[in-house]
């Protein structure tokens, strides 16, 4: 018998890509799955749209309030009946193989988490944004740190990893999926593979482009602190990160935080040349 696919779809006030994006599901190639539809508190015409009958199919569930995207699909989690989890958020899309093609990954390689490359297309300007991921992500690998991007929409995993513990941090409101990679990829092996599956549709209006700097920057700090022992295995990237939340801070008005963030990249790579340019940050930050 087929293992059974949870297909969990948070959603907040998408009913005019919410069709589109469980089309792409009921496209799959692969039968046996569960759809799941999570309504973290819509307020345009979404709870209408769920109970046409062409959606019997799909277990609804509403929140009584806003909780963000990370409690949703916790609440999905906790409702999922399949042995493997995949996520996908209302404004995106799949291609019609990429369930069956992750699961014969994931027994190919004998792991239990898998991502697929991405397509990210800005509706708004008709472009396409550039991405890139490795290829195989070891457990404790830094290559982890590079994949703060990876989509979430792309993630397949056993339901049995995702207890209390690992589960989507829900004081994060960005940047969670990237936590949960790191929790998970300390005893496990997650493979992304090069093969594109997934696309990833932005616009003005998506709550990723609009999420303000300070929690950006709260939710950066969050993950280099309790990462700290597997991001550290790779310098270069760690003191990236943490010019990028010095940024976000700066960005925020936080200064002193902002300056404590550059600190910390030039104690990471003291004699590298960005070091230069961290410490002129550093200096001119109260002046900027």
């Amino acid at each position: 018998m087929k293992n059974k696919i949870s297909v969990i779809i948070p959603t907040y006030n998408r009913a005019h890509t919410l069709p589109r994006a469980l089309q792409s599901v009921r496209n799959q190639n692969y039968d046996n799955i569960e759809i799941i539809v999570v309504d973290d508190f819509s307020n345009d015409n979404t709870e209408l749209l769920m109970s046409k009958a062409e959606n019997a199919d799909i277990r609804y569930i509403s929140h009584n309030q806003n909780f963000g995207p990370a409690a949703a699909r916790n609440t999905g989690i906790k409702s999922a009946t399949g042995e493997y989890i995949a996520f996908l958020d209302s404004d995106d899309i799949w291609l019609p193989n990429k369930l069956s093609f992750q699961l014969e990954i994931l027994i190919k390689n004998g792991c239990k988490i898998c991502g697929t490359q991405s397509i990210k297309i800005n509706e708004d300007k008709q472009e396409i944004i550039p991405q890139w991921y490795p290829e195989h992500i070891q457990a404790k690998s830094a290559a982890l740190v590079t994949n703060m991007f990876l989509n979430t929409s792309s993630l397949i995993i056993e339901r049995n990893l995702l207890n209390d513990y690992h589960s989507f941090d829900t004081s994060l409101t960005c940047f969670e999926d990237w936590d949960l990679l790191l929790r998970l990829g300390e005893k496990n092996k997650i493979v992304v593979t090069k093969d594109l599956h997934t696309i990833s549709y932005i616009s003005s209006n998506n709550v990723s482009i609009l999420t303000e700097a300070d929690k950006k920057a709260f939710a950066l700090a969050k993950i280099l602190k309790q990462h700290k022992n597997t991001l550290i295995q790779n310098k270069t990237e760690l003191k990236r990160l943490l010019h990028f939340n010095g940024q976000l801070y700066k960005a925020s008005k936080q200064k002193t935080k902002s300056a404590a963030c550059f600190y910390a990249a030039i104690k990471v790579s003291p004699f590298s040349p960005a070091t230069i340019k961290n410490a002129a940050r550093l200096i001119f930050l109260p002046f900027s």
